[in-house]
């Protein structure tokens, strides 16, 4: 049977013998002078070089002599096919250079030996677009990475095809060497993929402090934000790297240390921890000056964010930092009715204890989560639909009226498909007919007077807080198009500026041209204007929506009988209402 392996007998200088030609090719598309550079010292490749062999003959592969010695990490084998004429730029057929390929497997010895018979170090690999140095970089080959950087023709800002620089990828990769050895070399610190993420902020989300701190002692900007809007800080939080929060915190003006910045999608380092449930980071967010209530976009706060997520450690944190825990989302939805719907029991009873109100509805009406058509509800009511018992039992055991559930009338009992949250329930209802439920827990009893008055009054006045938060989440509507009616009508009068010229030029003309050029001004100007009028629609709409839901408001509180303190509310309301009426006439002008 023949030998797979004509080569495997290449050892020394003397088994070049074996072979008649080291040029011929095999059936394979293989030279044995290849094979010896693939296999042998640098003694047997200097023999091979003085029988003749051709350090430039392609083999049918498309790979070099060199190629095989750059892999086989042969660096003196490396300077005889230099010496010899060997090219130092060959490629294989995926686009390698032989330094590229060095790089990539970490033989260190190599890199210099090309780099010195002139193998371009910029040169980008065809497929991934990246530099010889970028890859040492990423495969996390140190010594290759240092050998390049070393190498004076080496470009330090040379960066792939997504954006990345050599230091944003040592960065990201924790190569603190590296770093070092790049600053040296001048290169930018500010520089950003094409994601506009720094290498600060790359460094950040990977939680390498020792890293951020080189780089803003190099005057790395702190205040950089991606895409996203997400700044090193922002990233730092939502990783829950402390250290590097600490680091920012000790390295930059306090002017530029901003806790309470806002992404792109309205979220603060403070809601990005507490969602994550990262205690230390938020601890130290709010002692330096983070907000402990700033909501995002859709009005959920850190404390929300931390019960929906089931962090009881983050929320103690808060509250002890005076979290208001009756704050709601866009939905009407409290701390407490996130914990239940997400079936935290533990997140519960910290809101419980703080002043938690157990049986406030939230305001989102007909939900259409995995069709269950479920209207807005009582956090006890969520908590059945969910199936979550232990919460259920906490609940009823701090004070939860076993006998609300939704805006429909629909009971705990008959939400839930679990035969041992129907049971509770329904031993608590029993309870209550007797008058045996268990007290609100002493000192916290925020809910006490609600629980006593009568089943009309407590409805009426969960209504009410429903309209209340709807009118809230129309005032936030409200507030968020005037915004924009303010940023079109800026836009529109730069464009109308900008149409100036044209303008003056068309007084000039006459007749058809004199048309064409003003129509020509006028279609410039037509799609802002369009956008203003569809923007100040939307905004008058609004306002008609908040005037009713104040008007809804009025109503229930004159349902309730109240005749204290809900005039003076009521007296709010008609200002206010009053307030919109005039808003909206200005509107319309």
């Amino acid at each position: 049977m023949a030998d797979d392996d004509p080569y495997k007998k290449l050892e020394g200088v003397e088994s070049l013998s074996l072979f008649k030609d080291l040029n011929a090719f095999d059936d394979k598309g293989k030279t044995p002078f290849y094979a010896v550079c693939a296999r042998c010292g640098p003694d047997v490749i200097e023999a091979a070089l003085k029988k003749g062999a051709n350090p430039l003959l392609e083999m049918k592969n498309g790979k070099q002599p060199m190629y095989a010695a750059a892999k086989a990490g042969n660096a003196e084998g490396v300077r005889m096919l230099l010496a010899a004429g060997g090219n130092p730029d060959s490629v294989n057929p995926l686009g390698y250079t032989c330094l590229w390929l060095a790089c990539e497997l970490g033989n260190h010895e190599v890199v210099p030996a090309l780099l010195e018979g002139g193998a371009d170090a910029n040169v980008l690999e065809t497929r991934s677009g990246t530099t010889p140095l970028v890859v040492a970089l990423s495969q996390g080959h140190v010594e290759a990475a240092l050998a390049m950087i070393a190498f004076a023709g080496t470009d330090v800002e040379v960066t792939d095809a997504v954006g990345c620089s050599p230091l944003w990828v040592a960065c990201s990769e924790g190569l603190t060497d590296v770093v070092d050895a790049l600053i040296a070399r001048n290169a930018n610190v500010n520089t950003v993929n094409q994601h506009k993420r720094s290498s600060l902020q790359a460094a950040a989300l990977q939680g390498h402090a020792a890293i951020c701190a080189k780089l803003l002692a190099a005057d790395a900007d702190p205040s950089s934000v991606d895409e996203n809007g997400e700044s090193a800080a922002y990233a730092a939080a939502l990783n829950g790297h402390l250290e590097v929060l600490q680091t920012i915190s000790d390295n930059v003006l306090g002017n530029v240390w901003e806790p309470d910045e806002v992404t792109m999608d309205g979220e603060t380092p403070l809601i990005s921890a507490a969602w994550y449930g990262y205690a230390e980071c938020c601890e130290f967010l709010l002692k330096n000056g983070a907000s402990v209530d700033k909501p995002n976009f859709g009005g959920k706060t850190p404390l929300i964010a931390a019960c929906w997520r089931g962090h009881p450690k983050v929320a103690q944190v808060l509250l002890g930092n005076r979290a208001d825990v009756s704050k709601v989302d866009e939905h009407g939805r409290t701390a407490l009715w996130a914990a239940c719907r997400g079936g935290n029991p533990e997140c519960a009873e910290v809101c419980l204890k703080s002043g938690g109100d157990p049986d406030q509805m939230d305001n989102r009406q007909g939900w259409a989560e995995a069709g269950a058509g479920v209207a807005s509800c009582t956090p006890l009511f969520a908590a059945c639909w969910q199936g979550h018992f232990a919460v259920v039992k906490k609940m009823l055991e701090m004070g939860a009226d076993p006998a609300l559930g939704d805006v429909e009338n629909r009971s705990n009992s008959e939400v839930t498909e679990k035969d041992d949250i129907k049971a509770i329930i329904l031993e608590y209802m029993d309870l209550k007919k007797m008058g045996s439920l268990p007290p609100p827990p002493k000192g916290k009893g925020a809910f006490a007077k609600v629980q006593q008055q009568g089943d009309r009054q407590k409805q009426i006045s969960k209504d009410l807080r429903a309209k209340e938060a709807h009118k809230e989440a129309q005032v936030q509507a409200v507030a968020k198009l005037r915004a924009e009616v303010a940023q079109m009508e800026k836009k529109l009068v730069d464009k109308r500026k900008e149409t100036e010229p044209m303008t003056a030029e068309a007084e000039s003309l006459e007749g058809e041209e004199k048309a064409k050029k003003l129509e020509e001004v006028a279609a410039r100007i037509k799609p802002d204007e369009d956008a203003l009028k569809k923007c100040k629609d939307k905004l008058n709409e609004a306002l008609s929506e908040l005037e009713n839901a104040q008007k809804a408001c009025l109503d229930l509180m004159e349902d309730s009988g109240n005749s204290g303190g809900e005039s003076k509310a009521k007296t709010r309301f008609r200002r206010a209402s009053r307030l919109m009426r005039i808003s909206m006439s200005l509107n319309n002008k």
